[in-house]
């Protein structure tokens, strides 16, 4: 007998009618290695003892949750990064990785080798080193990051690369579309940029000028911005900014 198939959109539906935690993002750790100006990330040390991760992702899988998001933070700061990653595919979920890629211990790549993860959606906010450490404050960044994008790319990981367009880098829009496309990666810029949570480090002069976004998107309506970008709740992408 055939197998039956349901529409993606009825799935969904369906998940959302019963609440099922199909698709969720998990922010392990606050630390972080850079110190992105745009970064909404509050002050903080907090983080779950492996104890209380194995137990909330054996709730998880037991609700049905089938998509599972490791960030931060970066999360391959967290000593337990390998450990906790293992039990992410114990459980059978289809794990993306968000980074900024320039921490790929030997640890970290043995792991992504031996159980490869559904993604890869690794930040870079440049096509040169003086634009994207602009945005990290922290120099040689880029190269950190370019050398694991490499890495990535050579040992077939599906790979995304994220970029923030601020105020001060967006000229760079254009560069970093034809890299992604010499590399063959989605690229996924975005002129969005969050509230930051701690109010001693305010965003102020950050964003993108309404001016300059408006003819940015005259000139390309589908290209070069993150027009589509914007979840569809007839879809069922729920995500929530």
């Amino acid at each position: 007998m055939p197998m039956k198939t349901v529409p993606f959109e009825d799935l969904i539906q369906s998940l959302r009618s019963e609440t099922v935690p199909f698709s969720v993002v998990w922010e392990m750790t606050n630390r972080c290695n850079l110190k992105c100006v745009h970064c909404y990330r509050g002050k903080g040390e907090h983080e779950l003892g492996m104890a209380a991760v194995t137990a909330m992702l054996d709730d998880l899988a037991s609700c049905g949750c089938l998509k599972l998001t490791l960030t931060g933070g970066e999360p391959t700061l967290r000593p337990d990064f390998t450990d906790i990653y293992a039990y992410c595919n114990k459980k059978g979920f289809a794990v993306t990785l968000f980074t900024n890629g320039t921490r790929f211990s030997q640890e970290v790549r043995e792991a992504l080798q031996d159980k490869p993860p559904y993604a890869v959606e690794c930040s870079l906010h440049g096509a040169t080193a003086e634009a994207h450490d602009s945005v990290t404050g922290v120099a040689g960044s880029f190269d950190a990051t370019i050398r694991n994008i490499a890495w990535l790319l050579d040992n077939r990981f599906h790979v995304a690369i994220k970029s923030v367009m601020l105020a001060f880098n967006h000229h760079e829009l254009k560069a970093l579309r034809d890299l992604t496309r010499q590399w063959g990666t989605v690229f996924q810029p975005t002129f969005r940029v969050f509230p930051i949570l701690d109010p001693d480090r305010p965003e102020t002069g950050l964003r993108v000028p309404d001016h300059v976004l408006a003819a940015q998107r005259s000139a390309s309506p589908r290209e070069d911005t993150d027009a589509g970008d914007e979840p569809d709740p007839n879809r069922g992408e729920f995500m929530c900014n």
